[in-house]
């Protein structure tokens, strides 16, 4: 069963995760703190990622590279099972804003970039630009394949 076919089923309980119960005043419920200290983590790890596909592609300015989005889509193919443009559809989400996707998809994106940043980290990529930007490509696909076994979909 791939991710789509699973969140269809289980949509009441995902949507559920999205609540952010706020409690008396300024203070955050126990769950809504748990909620900010998740989201703070997503970041961290994206970040994490982000610079690390930064210093295995050499010079230049990785927003204006394709293979972050080249990295993402093949992560998102092995995680979910389809595109990264049917994922957000699919789910309701805004494009290009990963905190309109249900937690648990953010979830499994954290998961999947941990693997990559790892496998990145410790991997030698060389050659050309094209080649470093397949092997990343190539390790972040890998590192989807790892976190999608670890999920209930």
């Amino acid at each position: 069963m791939g991710f789509l076919q699973w969140f269809r089923e289980n949509q009441e309980d995902a949507a559920s995760q999205l609540a952010l119960p706020l409690g008396n005043g300024n203070e955050l419920e126990p769950q809504a703190q748990h909620d900010y200290q998740a989201i703070t983590q997503r970041k961290h790890i994206r970040d994490q990622y982000e610079a690390t596909i930064q210093e295995k592609m050499g010079s230049g300015k990785l927003r204006q590279d394709p293979v972050l989005g080249q990295a993402t889509e093949a992560m998102t193919r092995e995680i979910f099972g389809c595109g990264v443009s049917d994922l957000y559809k699919e789910t309701g989400s805004k494009p290009k804003q990963r905190n309109t996707l249900p937690p648990v998809a953010q979830n499994a994106y954290m998961v999947g970039e941990s693997f990559a940043t790892d496998a990145l980290e410790n991997s030698d990529i060389q050659g050309s630009k094209d080649q470093r930007r397949q092997q990343i490509v190539g390790k972040a696909a890998d590192a989807g394949n790892r976190a999608r076994k670890r999920m209930p979909w």
